[in-house]
């Protein structure tokens, strides 16, 4: 009997933070170069353009002007960046155990630096911070006067700063896009045009795509060379071709697409050669690395029968069959797969890998369907799910029910336990529940749970979302893994929220009566950020 599956929310919220051009980072999680306009160095002799010597540091050249050298165009006229942020307007305070600061009249973004450092950005009113907060109380902050607004700032390795697209104002000059690397203190430095940037895992290496072409800066020294080997697309898909692998290998999926499929061309950086291609004719291959980069998963997809939802640049992520390649084997020019997980029939959905990378889970489901006006996902049963473990990515069936349709999730932290979503009829969202591989069997979720943010707090603990009693906003809901039943929630509803593998979530806690610009327009935009131990004290 066919069962309605479920499209996590959150992958809708990622689709559409990506078409408004906001920077994109690789873990976590898509036209040809116009004419060369920014006087960027040609490439080296075979297309291997060769990065000048690294700096010593994060530091800016004087001025605000990109270092020389890189490619980049000159920053505009400074326009008011700032040092520090005021001291009066931003101070954290424990309340309750829990360190926090703010308010802030909108707190746009929160996230981890490392376990023990939270950052955020929002509006302070007249200007806006990007800021970090320790588990500790220890407080950084940087002023960011809204004429400089970025859209979307993303952290550097250890808070030393962040890079973000800058959105021309009316009546600035240029007349386009630009990319910034903000540091703590010091003055910035503008990139040069930029209608996307990407991070690579370790922060060490920068892409910036525009017109002109695809640059790779070294987070080092802000120093760039081209890659002509990436294209850069344009805005707001630019980048979104681009998977890293390691920081000296990406993914980029090429071709002309329709019912000739598109493939995938592997690129070495720093140099930018290519390292090889992987295609099929009439599919789409997806790629998904494993954490530590050890293994590459390729997805294969019909092109016939792919399902695009709208707006969306590639496939959903329902293939015929599932290719998985060492490494070491990507250094060939034609890589050769260590292992082939044929579908007989049917098609693989929910691909997730542990966090050490030896286990691939994935669900084999009857097929796929769009939904109304092309939006979210339905999925047909009976279906199985199926973890294939490393080396040799052999599979076992987890001894669920078969009827409905139930999709991996993630895994927790140390692998003991996967996160499932089990349908439900009708397109409502389904019901959750854990896979204990040490006892061998499933640990159902709270029943009312929201599945679209589930995130794991350590081995032991997960984060869910339920409706929040007030209405509105959804409340954060924490799980106990191992008896599946509610180990506490937040006190307050928090639009979202990044957990902490140290025990804390990260998130806003709304504007109460009484805060500093409260009001009835602000609930939801308004707010602090908290830092929320998850476990009760000894």
């Amino acid at each position: 009997m066919a069962k309605q599956g479920w499209l996590r929310l959150r992958g809708a919220v990622l689709v559409a933070l990506l078409l408004l051009g906001l920077v994109a980072v690789a873990s976590c999680r898509p036209a040809p170069p116009a004419a060369d306009k920014t006087g960027e160095k040609p490439p080296a002799a075979g297309g291997s353009p060769a990065l000048p010597p690294a700096g010593e540091g994060r530091a800016g050249a004087p001025g605000g002007e990109a270092p020389a050298g890189d490619g980049g165009a000159p920053a505009p006229p400074n326009k008011g960046w700032a040092g520090p942020a005021a001291a009066a307007e931003l101070h954290p305070a424990l309340v309750e155990g829990r360190w926090q600061v703010g308010p802030f009249a909108n707190l746009r973004s929160v996230g981890w630096v490392n376990p023990g450092v939270a950052w955020g950005w929002g509006d302070l009113g007249s200007s806006q911070a990007f800021f970090t907060l320790g588990t500790d109380g220890a407080f950084r902050a940087r002023d960011i006067p809204q004429e400089c607004e970025p859209a979307g700032p993303h952290p550097l390795p250890e808070g030393a700063g962040f890079v973000s697209l800058h959105y021309p104002q009316a009546g600035e000059a240029p007349q386009e896009m630009t990319g910034w690397y903000v540091p703590m203190e010091g003055e910035p430095v503008c990139l040069g045009p930029a209608e996307g940037l990407q991070l690579s895992p370790s922060g060490r290496w920068l892409l910036r795509f525009c017109a002109q072409g695809t640059f790779l800066h070294d987070t080092l020294s802000w120093r760039a060379a081209p890659i002509p080997a990436i294209p850069p697309g344009g805005f707001p898909y630019a980048g979104l071709d681009v998977t890293w692998i390691d920081d000296s290998l990406v993914a980029v999926r090429h071709g002309p697409g329709s019912t000739e499929g598109r493939g995938l061309r592997l690129v070495r950086l720093p140099d930018g050669s290519v390292a090889g291609e992987l295609s099929v004719p009439g599919q789409y291959l997806a790629p998904l690395p494993a954490p530590g980069a050890e293994w590459l998963a390729v997805l294969h997809i019909n092109a016939e029968t792919a399902l695009f939802p709208e707006e969306a640049v590639h496939p959903v992520g329902a293939g015929q069959a599932i290719t998985v390649y060492s490494r070491s084997s990507l250094a060939s020019p034609q890589p050769v797969a260590t292992a082939a997980l044929a579908l007989a029939g049917g098609m693989a959905a929910g691909l997730t890998w542990s966090e050490d990378g030896s286990r691939l889970a994935y669900a084999a489901v009857a097929g796929a369907s769009l939904g109304e006006a092309g939006f979210g996902v339905s999925y047909d049963g009976p279906s199985r799910v199926l973890v294939a473990s490393a080396p040799g990515f052999e599979t076992e069936a987890l001894p669920l029910d078969p009827g409905p349709v139930c999709l991996p999730l993630c895994f927790s932290p140390g692998g003991r336990y996967l996160a499932l979503e089990s349908s439900a009829e009708g397109g409502q969202p389904g019901v959750g529940l854990l896979w204990d591989f040490v006892a061998g069997k499933a640990v159902p979720l709270p029943q009312g749970l929201r599945l679209y943010y589930v995130e794991w707090i350590g081995e032991d603990q997960l984060c869910a979302c339920a409706a929040d009693p007030s209405g509105g906003l959804l409340r954060p809901v924490l799980v106990d893994a191992a008896t599946g039943e509610r180990a506490g929630d937040v006190p307050w509803a928090a639009p979202y929220w990044s957990p902490s593998p140290a025990g804390y979530l990260a998130l806003k806690r709304p504007l109460e009566p009484g805060d500093p610009l409260a009001g009835p327009d602000m609930a939801w935009v308004g707010g602090w950020l908290v830092l929320y131990p998850t476990r009760k004290s000894p």
